[in-house]
């Protein structure tokens, strides 16, 4: 599928930004290869509980990681059948929301700073 017929991206590697791999994966863009190969790339992107928004992001003590964007990595790994990908968010990430401790709200969060994520962590060990 393309979304023009002159441009074949058969072989191609779209993006390796997270709402990235999921917007082209949701529109249907993303199929077969392209899709094994963004989700290979991801891991690069992997910090503590979730993924940073590119490369250009260094990862440290106060990286901000977006739930509401990453919701939509979720659902496309759900989508793609890559289930260990989003037991990955699932467990580490937003399984946090949940939990009740010094950062529970009730509600779902847009952000996670992640060196207060991370010291909670080393808190319950």
């Amino acid at each position: 599928m393309s979304i023009h017929p002159a441009l074949n991206l058969t072989d191609v590697v779209i993006y390796a930004r997270p709402n990235s791999v999921a917007m082209t994966i949701l529109s249907g863009i993303s199929q077969g290869n392209q899709t094994s190969s963004q989700i290979a790339n991801l891991d690069r992107l992997k910090y503590e509980i979730g993924y940073v928004e590119s490369t250009a992001v260094v990862p440290s003590a106060d990286v901000t990681l977006s739930t509401y964007k990453l919701s939509y990595l979720l659902e496309a790994l759900g989508q793609a059948g890559e289930t260990e990908a989003a037991k990955f968010l699932l467990d580490n990430m937003y399984s946090k929301m949940a939990e009740p401790g010094p950062n529970y709200s009730g509600g779902s969060w847009e952000y996670i700073v992640s060196a207060s994520i991370a010291l909670e962590i080393r808190m319950d060990l």
